[in-house]
């Protein structure tokens, strides 16, 4: 018989995004569920990701993001999911949004900024 370790491919995919938003951004996020968003925050937004730690040196942190901010959008696009940064990050055209517009959620104020996205390379924790 032939066993699949599923769970395995999607921890992968996860871990890919997290690196990705951790590399060009300099944030790690994590997933709040639909009913978290909607009772914690009382807000338009459909929801979002919380910024658990912010790199030091990176563009997030040069922006002034913290941990504990909730991410609700990039440029035009709502930052709900991690596949949502995901897309945005590989969008062919961002070069020419560089910086990007972002909006978080602090204290129940939305606050915007513009980051200024960094070289794709490797950044260590």
């Amino acid at each position: 018989s032939v066993e699949f370790e599923l769970t395995l491919a999607e921890a992968a995919g996860e871990k890919s995004k997290l690196e990705s938003s951790w590399q060009v951004l300099g944030l790690e996020l994590k997933r709040i569920t639909p009913e978290q968003f909607r009772k914690k925050y009382k807000t338009r937004y459909r929801g979002g990701l919380a910024v658990t730690a912010v790199r030091p040196n990176s563009p997030a942190a040069a922006q002034g993001i913290q941990e504990g901010d909730v991410l609700v959008g990039m440029h035009i696009w709502e930052t709900v999911s991690l596949d949502n940064v995901s897309y945005i990050l590989k969008r062919l055209d961002l070069n020419k949004k560089d910086p990007i517009q972002f909006y978080i959620l602090r204290g129940g104020e939305t606050f915007v900024g513009h980051l200024s996205l960094a070289p794709r390379q490797t950044a260590s924790r």
